[in-house]
């Protein structure tokens, strides 16, 4: 592991399945630089540096990920790929990306959706350990998953959805707030001034969308209060023609999110994220099948859910920190085996924070 500038304050270390937080302060430095070792089988061959071309600062890695989409590594209709030109005001997290999520056992939309929430409050953390962080929930578990690490310790760990998604978040020390879907419905027009909230204050935020095509049935249990879902997607910036300070979501307001199926952005007006179980209305147009729906899904206006990642909860504190990484945190699966604990690459990253004090 190599530090890109000596003097950082924080370095996040994945390694051989165990998750460090390395910590070094240094009282003058608002701006940090960080390394984060990403084990991974055979990553060596599958993240190739490429020569010449440059992004963020970074040396550029191609998004080969990419290339295994099941309907292409292009832009999906009628999603949007290009961010709006003409919007006055934005916001948008540092550190999440699009990417490709680990599809096995149910799909890791969940685990890539929170693993790039957490980029935003400045920690790296595997897709496989994000779902072994909820394996010591209480209650019945009807999604994909074990809680036997003994027998199964390469798969143990559960399926992210909204019945333990706060506990998943709250186990990786990550400080969040999740959107309350007791409320009244129909909840469509309170999740999108709670998400509006959040994403002006540029933390990302996991949410659990429906997808044209798909059931919308949940796994019994992990949808509480009747919502319905099929998938889980990071949504981590926001676009207005209005000031910031004014946290009506209008319909005009563009948000960014990922689809965790191509390495393309979405942006998307939020006029159009609410849609009935039907899906006849803003997803009427939406593509169905895998590889497309994730592009252009709608939450349900009834009953929804998300989860807004704040920052770290490290040694009794919340400190406001991100971490960029240029968009390189793919992480290679051999088979049905998580890389995660054969070989490593280093990943170098740039992490900003602020003093703890000063976190909301």
């Amino acid at each position: 592991m190599t530090k890109k500038e000596s003097d950082c304050d924080r370095d996040f270390f994945v390694h051989n399945g165990e998750r460090e937080l390395v910590m070094a302060q240094r009282r003058a430095m608002p701006r940090l630089a960080a390394a984060v070792a990403a084990t991974a089988a055979a990553a060596a061959a599958a993240l190739q540096p490429a020569t010449g071309a440059t992004a963020g600062g970074w040396p550029h890695l191609p998004p080969r990920s990419c290339a295994s989409s099941p309907s292409g590594n292009h832009c999906k209709s009628p999603g949007t790929c290009a961010p709006p030109a003409a919007a006055l005001h934005s916001a948008v997290a540092i550190g999440p990306s699009p990417g490709m999520q680990w599809n096995l056992a149910g799909g890791f939309c969940g685990a890539f959706s929170v693993q790039q929430a957490a980029l935003s409050a400045g920690a790296w953390i595997s897709q496989d350990l994000v779902r072994k962080a909820n394996i010591g929930q209480p209650g019945a578990h009807n999604m994909h998953g074990s809680s036997n690490c003994s027998a199964d310790p390469l798969g143990c760990g559960w399926e992210v959805m909204p019945s333990n998604v706060k506990w998943t978040a709250e186990h990786l020390r990550l400080a969040s707030d999740e959107f309350d879907y007791t409320q009244p419905s129909p909840q469509a027009a309170a999740w999108k001034c709670w998400a509006k909230h959040h994403l002006v204050k540029q933390h990302a935020i996991a949410f659990f969308p429906m997808c044209a095509g798909d059931s919308h049935a949940c796994y019994a249990g992990s949808c509480p209060n009747g919502g319905h879902t099929d998938h889980v997607e990071c949504m981590y910036g926001i676009w207005s023609n209005h000031s910031l300070d004014d946290l009506t979501p209008y319909p005009d307001d563009i948000v960014l999110h990922t689809s965790n199926q191509d390495c393309f952005p979405y942006y998307r007006p939020m006029g159009t994220l609410e849609d009935s179980t039907s899906m006849a209305g803003n997803c009427a147009k939406a593509g169905h099948g895998w590889g497309q729906n994730e592009a252009y899904p709608c939450i349900d206006s009834n009953v929804t859910y998300g989860l807004a990642v704040s920052g770290l909860q490290v040694m009794g504190t919340v400190g406001q920190t991100s971490l960029s990484t240029g968009g390189l945190t793919y992480e290679v699966r051999r088979s049905h085996t998580p890389c995660i604990v054969l070989h490593c690459i280093v990943l170098h990253g740039i992490v900003n924070a602020a003093p703890a004090c000063c976190a909301d």
